[in-house]
């Protein structure tokens, strides 16, 4: 019986990122399902998705990548440090 190779390449492992921005263009920290609108959050998972770290299945539902974020911030609001965690 062969193994199956979907499982084999699809095991996660929990992965934690910190980095600062410039708010100026962005509407806050928060994902926001209405892809519209420009959020960091939503910035960085669509990165995460083109690189092939997210899967499509997972796009819509951070709770299935486990993501949590260590602050938000308002519209137009600078960091110099936060964090974000999720299991890619």
């Amino acid at each position: 019986m062969e193994p199956d190779t979907e499982k084999q390449r699809s095991f996660k492992v929990k992965l934690a990122m910190f980095f600062g921005y410039n708010g100026e263009n962005y509407r806050g920290m928060q994902f926001q399902r209405n892809q519209t609108v420009r959020t960091v959050e939503n910035t960085l998972h669509d990165i995460l998705f083109r690189l092939g770290f997210i899967l499509e299945s997972n796009t819509t539902d951070l709770k299935r990548v486990k993501w949590s974020r260590a602050a938000r911030t308002d519209k137009r609001v600078h960091a110099l440090c936060n964090a974000v965690s999720t299991k890619l």
